[in-house]
């Protein structure tokens, strides 16, 4: 235990480094894309551009948790603020669209299921 401690906490030379997130974050931030400015509830949220959402944050949408996503992507006031809305799927969906747009990402399929069995005797 104590070995992987130490390999945690020595920080290799600069030399061996690849790639230093630490030092790009700043450059990297820069050019990430303005947030999308959501009117809902009566008030504006600001959705982050995806560049900017934590990798967990593409999970939880991944699996439609909407609330797990927002908690991860939203500030604090702009969270509440969106769950207070409850918004509708339709609603979501807007939201989900005009990110894409701004992030340059083509409106896509959903991967369909396949065909069972039983489906394909009723055809």
């Amino acid at each position: 235990m104590a070995e992987a401690v130490a390999r945690i906490t020595d920080l290799p030379d600069d030399d061996d480094i690849d790639l230093d997130l630490d030092a790009e974050d700043v450059l990297l931030r820069e050019a990430v894309g303005q947030p999308l400015r959501v009117k809902v509830g009566g008030k504006v949220i600001e959705v982050p551009h995806p560049s900017d959402w934590p990798h967990t944050a593409n999970t939880a949408a991944a699996r439609t948790d909407f609330g797990g996503w927002a908690a991860e992507v939203l500030s604090e006031e702009d969270h509440k603020v969106f769950l207070a809305a409850n918004l509708r799927n339709y609603q979501i969906n807007a939201i989900f669209e005009s990110v894409n747009r701004r992030a340059g990402v083509g409106p896509g399929k959903s991967p369909r299921s396949p065909a069972s069995s039983r489906s394909k005797r009723q055809r």
